[in-house]
């Protein structure tokens, strides 16, 4: 379990991944309990669920390797004979930079992780081809869980035949990763969600492809939310707008 405390101005909150349950908290004007594992109600906590697929690392490697489908297998084979190299816990600023310019050629909402973060809370998982940082991946982690929660390339500024060797290589990361968490005692690996929605979503459904050709089970957490400060819903709004607002006018 991983408790990570922000201030926004005087606004205060807690993080929490990875109990078992949530629970009361003091010194902060609201709690976020992330992935945990039990169904509970509790007075004041808001619950929603979270759908992810993770993989059991207590298993043997010739078991998971198996459960890669032909695809993956393939691709993660094409990508070692690249001569891609992997480097761990390197080129943070980087892969910042890479993760604002990824996201927003997607459309998607940037998932901000700053370089103090994922020293302090994570591992980073980083590709060099030529001599070029070509794809990143940064897990969340405690002694037992290993999370995906940035997964970056930079496959989208490229021609199509190297975007496809790009993509091999983040496969390639993304087990050569899980070998690591497996090597130091992780016991489950999760691919940092899947989409369950009942509206089609072509992006969405083309990443939950990525993530099943890893094999893995579908499961289902739920996150818990507590705001101590009644305000603090409307406050942390305001503070949002405030913030985009000066950024716009710094930028112009």
């Amino acid at each position: 379990m991983v408790i990570i405390e922000k201030k926004h101005f005087f606004l205060r909150s807690k993080d929490v991944w990875f109990s078992d349950y949530p629970f009361e908290l003091s010194g902060c004007d609201t709690v976020m309990f992330h992935e945990c594992k039990n169904k509970v109600d509790l007075p004041g906590f808001k619950r929603e669920e979270f759908t992810t697929l993770v993989i059991d690392l207590t298993r043997s490697l010739e078991d998971i390797w198996r459960d890669l489908n032909d695809t993956c297998r393939n691709n993660i084979s094409q990508a070692r004979r690249s001569m891609a190299k992997m480097k761990i816990n390197e080129h943070y600023s980087e892969i910042c930079e890479m993760n604002d310019v990824f996201r927003v050629q997607k459309g998607v909402d940037v998932t901000h992780v700053s370089v103090d973060f994922m020293k302090k809370y994570g591992t980073l998982f980083v590709a060099e081809l030529d001599g070029k940082i070509v794809a990143g991946r940064f897990y969340f982690d405690d002694s037992d869980h290993f999370r995906t929660l940035v997964s970056v390339s930079n496959r989208l500024s490229v021609e199509k035949s190297q975007a496809r060797l790009i993509g091999n290589i983040n496969r390639w990361l993304t087990w050569e990763s899980l070998v690591y968490a497996k090597e130091h005692g992780i016991k489950i690996f999760d691919l940092g969600g899947f989409y369950t929605g009942n509206v089609p979503d072509p992006q969405k459904e083309a990443i939950n492809k990525f993530k099943k050709s890893f094999g893995g089970t579908l499961v289902t957490y739920y996150h818990y939310r507590k705001d101590y400060l009644p305000l603090y819903g409307i406050l942390k709004k305001l503070y949002r707008f405030l913030k985009r607002r000066l950024d716009w006018r710094w930028k112009v």
